[in-house]
């Protein structure tokens, strides 16, 4: 298993700590999370599938599983932390109880919100955007 995506957001982590992988360009680095991306939302979509929203979607509760012949290519992503995971009917009646930085809108703005998996897929699109950008 590789980083976590918060260890790889982090200032002081470069990609030459991975084993093996090599420092990844500008443009290799969109690449790369892009394919995080995609791998994160099938592994929120399996859990929506299950009746499950995760809640706290942010880059510490997830990490990379890396392809053993190619480093920089990722081939899956686990979900770490599932404390903050509800049914879908007992999401929606929640209160809020999560990461600000990652939170949906709607859930910031209106205390009375339901709770849904459309949340759990912009907290991601907010966790790829911080992956692009550093």
């Amino acid at each position: 298993m590789g980083p976590s995506l918060d260890r790889l957001l982090s200032p002081t982590t470069t990609y030459l700590e991975w084993p093996s992988c090599p420092v990844l360009a500008a443009s290799s680095r969109a690449i790369w999370s892009a394919r995080v991306g995609r791998l994160a939302a099938r592994t929120l979509l399996l859990a929506h599938a299950a009746g499950v929203v995760v809640r706290d979607v942010k880059p510490h509760n997830f990490s990379v599983g890396l392809d053993a012949s190619d480093a920089a290519r990722p081939d899956k992503v686990y979900l770490l932390d599932a404390a903050m995971c509800m049914s879908l009917a007992d999401a929606a009646t929640a209160a809020f109880s999560g990461t600000p930085d990652y939170a949906s809108r709607a859930t910031l703005s209106n205390p009375r919100h339901r709770y849904g998996p459309a949340d759990d897929l912009e907290s991601l699109a907010f966790v790829v955007t911080e992956l692009q950008a550093r």
